[in-house]
């Protein structure tokens, strides 16, 4: 069965533990809590301390993006 992302099940763990990898491969960043922010949504990362910015294209395994913004 596909998801509402075009993925099944195990395609989408795959693509989230390859993130994973990714974002952990920053110098001392394991993060407990991530937030992937789309379009319309930037000004809540102002609420947070000491972020981190990883660009979407940056997170192997994710699709591309589409939205402009």
């Amino acid at each position: 069965m596909r998801s509402i992302l075009g993925a099944t099940a195990k395609e989408l763990a795959s693509s989230i533990s390859i993130a994973r990898e990714t974002i952990w491969q920053h110098k001392l960043l394991q993060p407990r809590v991530a937030i992937v922010l789309g379009s319309g949504l930037g000004a809540l990362a102002d609420y947070v301390e000491h972020p981190v910015e990883i660009a979407y294209i940056d997170l192997a395994g994710f699709p591309r993006t589409s939205a402009a913004g």
